[in-house]
This record gives structure tokens, sequence and C-alpha cells, in this order.
């Protein structure tokens, strides 16, 4: 009889404990988790990154209890150099494109240290070209003494050009660049001022706008290097990036193939940035990987996996955004 009072008395214990756990656990469950509030880093309104990260923002306001993000412009070399500051590695995340991020891990110009910064999310890929109006302009070669638009001044298309030129034994003085983002460059050419400039198609080689607007008020061309030039030029800057061409078939405004880099924009912070903010960008964004389309017609693309498609290896993701993507089965 004792035996059987102590194991009856245990067992009122047990399920007292197990009752009172109940309490505690949706008693937690039902205690809002304070507001954050996240700077997010964009690029200027004119791109579609900026608006892919405007989407973000809706879509954090919509679907997170507790997230919350303010979008400011900027443009990619800036963006990374803002993440360094203290006061913004625990609190902001940053849009920039994965040759940017390339220089920067590296502290080449014009970074002066290198510094990691993990991904959060793959934001849209790109496919940046040259584009010239002037018909005999074919090939890396014939760009020697010309004026060409570069997105940034020392940036990773500058080095990329000049690494393919010294292929070809050009100078860097023997061309001359000059800043012109992508739709500067745009306006540009059709203003005459420069002989090319940089533009870009997307994932499935259509023309973003700027360069769509290109091709219809003027025949426009696009330079065609060969692979031996990029991969001289990839291999002495310690570039991971791809190249393919866009057969001129795509497009019957199109005079030629077009040369162009596989590149990715994506969303970057620092690893002070605390994992649960990272896990719920991760999630929120996956949860509306098809309704971005509504801001950004060039992501109609957009699967659950071309948002964790970097070519790079896993320790590249934050902690946080890498759990959600396991939970998730997006990665292995």
């Amino acid at each position: 009889m004792r035996r059987w009072g102590l194991l009856q008395a245990g067992m009122v214990a047990m399920t007292v404990l197990l009752v009172v756990t109940m309490i505690f656990d949706v008693a937690c469950a039902q205690t809002p988790k304070k507001q954050f509030d996240l700077t997010i880093h964009g690029f200027v309104p004119a791109v579609s990154a900026h608006r892919i990260t405007f989407g973000l923002t809706e879509f954090l306001r919509r679907d997170s209890t507790w997230l919350r993000g303010t979008l400011l412009e900027g443009s990619a070399i800036a963006n990374l150099k803002l993440l360094q500051q203290p006061d913004q590695r625990p609190t902001a995340v940053s849009a920039a494109i994965g040759t940017v991020l390339s220089d920067q891990q590296r502290g080449k110009p014009p970074f002066k240290t290198p510094y990691e910064f993990k991904v959060i999310v793959v934001l849209n890929h790109v496919a940046p070209t040259i584009a010239t109006l002037n018909p005999n302009i074919k090939s890396m070669a014939d760009l020697k003494g010309k004026t060409v638009a570069i997105p940034y001044r020392k940036g990773p298309h500058e080095q990329l050009m000049n690494a393919m030129f010294e292929f070809r034994g050009i100078k860097p003085d023997e061309w001359k660049p000059v800043p012109g983002y992508f739709g500067k460059a745009k306006d540009d050419l059709l203003a005459g001022t420069i002989d090319a400039g940089w533009q870009s198609f997307t994932y499935t080689k259509k023309p973003v706008a700027g360069t769509d607007e290109l091709m219809t008020r003027k025949d426009t061309y696009f330079i065609n290097w060969t692979d031996e030039e990029f991969k001289y030029a990839t291999e002495k800057l310690g570039y991971t990036i791809r190249h393919f061409k866009i057969p001129k078939t795509s497009d019957p405004r199109m005079k030629g193939d077009a040369s162009c880099i596989l590149d990715f924009i994506a969303l970057y912070a620092d690893v002070k940035l605390p994992d649960d903010v990272a896990y719920e960008i991760a999630r929120v964004y996956h949860k509306n990987v098809k309704n971005f389309v509504k801001y950004e017609p060039s992501t109609a693309y957009y699967t659950s996996e071309t948002i964790v498609d970097t070519g790079m290896p896993l320790d590249t993701f934050h902690p946080g955004a890498l759990k959600y993507y396991k939970e998730a089965k997006l990665i292995k």
C-alpha cells in the first residue's frame, strides 16, 4: 500500500508539472515578440532590386507580427560600406551584387580592408553586358581608345574589363572608363556622349527596362568577349562568376549575340544581425516567392531554388537564414 501511495503521489506530481509546463508554453506563445526595426539599404528606384526590396518591406508588414523594414536608397558599394558601421551591423541588411561582395571580402579596390558579410537571400539574378550603338564595335579589342560607361569606378566591371584588355595587350590608359550606372549609361548612349556602356538582361534572357528602351529606340549592338578573355580575367581577379551568350534569336531587335556575366544581387548582413531576424526575412521572402512579380516583372522566374542559388559554399549564408532554408528543405 505504501508503494502504491508513493506511485500515486509521483504520478500526481508529474501531472502537475506537465500542466504547469503547458500553461507556461501557451503563455510564451501568446506573449507578442517585441518589434524589431530593420534598415534595408537598397538601390535607386530605377533598379529592379530596389523594387524587389520594396516588395519585401510590404510583405514583412503583412506577414510578420514583429519585424518591420525601412527601405533606403543606395548603391552596392555604398551599402556595404554602411554595413560596416558599428551601429548598422546588428540592425541592417544591404543589397549588393556578388562581384562587389567578392571585392569587399578580399579588401580589393574600392575597399581598403577585407570584411566578410553573410547572405540572407538572393534578390535577383542579373546578366550584365556591354552595349553600343556603333555597329563597328563588336569585340573587346574594338573598345581600345573608346569611352565606356561603367557602374562604379574601380569596381568589378572596370577590373574585369582591364583584365580582359590585358589579355589582348591593351593597357588601362588606352581606354576611357567613365562612371555611369545602367540607366545613366543608357541615356548617355542615346545622347552620343559615350561609345559603349554596361546594360543588362534578366535571368530569363530578357532585356531589363532601360536596355529594352535602348533597343526599342536605336539599333543596339552588344560586345562579345571570348572564353579565353573571360577565363584569364576571372582567374586573375579571383572571381567565381560565370558567363554565357544570349543568342540574337532571343529578341528580333538584337543585331547579334550578347556576351553576359551571370551574377546575382542579394541581401547581405553582418553576423551580428540576430539569427531570428535573418530567419524571419528568409521565411517571409520564401513565403512570397511568387508574389514579387507584382512589384518587379523580371522576378517571374522565381522559384524556391533560385532564392538560394549563389554558387557559393553554405557558410556564405547567415546562420539564421541557413537554419530556415534547411528546415524548409531548400538546402540540405
